[in-house]
């Protein structure tokens, strides 16, 4: 098995982990926006004491969906780079850099 494809393994499923954890967080905001929505509707027999608790539980769910899903999405494309790069590729840390004399 050569070099290059033992990295594209590693590539290979890193991406499905980061697509699978990038789902999981779009259904959750999906969800929430519909749940946010369902709530903003007026229901007969609703009292304003009661939309408002439900509207303001949907818009408490949309925020904290929204806020996993923003991490997620920027830790994916870093984690990509430091598993699945060819050495060659990967940018260098402060221990290899040499400084010129």
């Amino acid at each position: 098995m050569s070099q290059f494809n033992i990295y594209a393994r590693k590539l290979d499923t890193a991406f499905k982990e980061a697509r699978s954890e990038y789902n999981t967080a779009f259904r959750a905001l999906q969800e929430a926006q519909q749940a946010s929505r369902d709530a903003n509707a007026w229901k007969p027999g609703d009292s304003a004491e009661e939309k408002q608790v439900r509207t303001t539980r949907a818009a408490l769910k949309l925020h904290d969906a929204e806020a996993t899903s923003r991490p997620r999405a920027a830790r994916s494309a870093p984690s990509w780079n430091r598993q699945c790069a060819p050495p060659i590729l990967q940018t260098p840390t402060q221990s290899t850099i040499t400084p010129l004399s």
